[in-house]
């Protein structure tokens, strides 16, 4: 293949393979000997380009498994193989910024989109849904984004260690609760002011950035749309490491520009956030900023 061709059916660069390969090499290596027990197994790179094959597209095991001169018994357990290795590398390229990086990040907050004036921003926090075949058991489960968001490590990261620096703020929708380190609009219940309406409209403009990075994330690697896979104990794994695969892409400047639609947010407000307490600093620093967006 030539290298645009390469890309657009990998969904990577040559050289940003060259990259993933020389990082998951030596595991691939010692999992043919140790993992397979002495069953056939493929070389690395083969290995390494069904998965992202398979990643990138909704092709059927089977048919990739022909692609590749190889059985679909070979091509699902490498593929397990290979994902099971990239998330394991999820402490290197999704994790949590350092400081000199949350500063570098709030720039790019302030420069993204320079007319909106909304200030002290370090990230974004959303949900995206990635189906997948319904369970056996309790088929219909279902979470709200704020539960989800509540019960998630990162969430009581930043409340037992604040590792938000003082006076910065993520930003989210309103399936969020407020809180001081993390800004949401104004309820809209009909009697909004228009200082709020320009708050919440300037929050926006400034969020969009987060469904922008799940659209690119699921246009580069398409099987996130739908993982139609019997083994419910791994999709979180095909998940995590679809994750590092991209960011390690962006690390290497190799962006993906072409987005999957945002799916619209049918989170259905389920009382999750009645009863919140919202402290009075938070009410009171998104007060704050809404007075001085409308000075702007």
């Amino acid at each position: 293949m030539d290298r645009e061709t390469f890309r657009c059916h990998f969904r990577l660069t040559v050289q940003t393979f060259e990259v993933v390969l020389d990082k998951v090499s030596i595991a691939l290596r010692a999992g043919a000997r140790n993992v397979n027990n002495g069953r056939s197994s493929i070389p690395p790179e083969k290995s390494l380009l069904l998965t992202l094959w398979l990643l990138a597209t909704p092709d059927s095991f089977r048919s990739v498994a022909d692609r590749f001169g190889t059985t679909k018994s070979v091509a699902h357990r490498n593929f397990l193989q290979i994902t099971k290795i990239l998330s394991q590398l999820a402490a290197e390229y999704l994790r949590w910024p350092t400081i000199p990086e949350l500063r570098r990040v709030r720039i790019l907050f302030d420069n993204l989109r320079p007319d909106n004036g909304f200030p002290d921003i370090i990230g974004a926090v959303d949900g995206t849904h990635i189906a997948i075949r319904a369970p056996i058991i309790d088929p219909k489960s279902s979470s709200h984004d704020s539960r989800v968001w509540r019960r998630s490590p990162i969430c009581q990261q930043i409340e037992e260690n604040e590792i938000i620096p003082e006076g910065t703020h993520l930003v989210g929708d309103s399936a969020y609760p407020l809180h001081k380190y993390l800004m949401t609009p104004y309820k809209d219940n009909g009697h909004l002011t228009r200082r709020q309406k320009n708050y919440n409209y300037e929050l926006s403009s400034k969020r969009v950035v987060i469904e922008q990075a799940f659209g690119r994330l699921k246009g580069r690697f398409r099987r996130l749309k739908y993982l139609d896979m019997a083994l419910m104990n791994k999709i979180k794994t095909v998940v995590i490491a679809a994750c590092v695969l991209h960011n390690m892409c962006i690390k290497c400047n190799d962006p993906w520009e072409e987005e999957m639609p945002v799916e619209p947010d049918n989170n259905v407000d389920d009382g999750a956030n009645d009863g919140v307490n919202h402290n009075e600093d938070a009410r009171t620093k998104r007060d704050n900023i809404a007075r001085m967006l409308e000075t702007l």
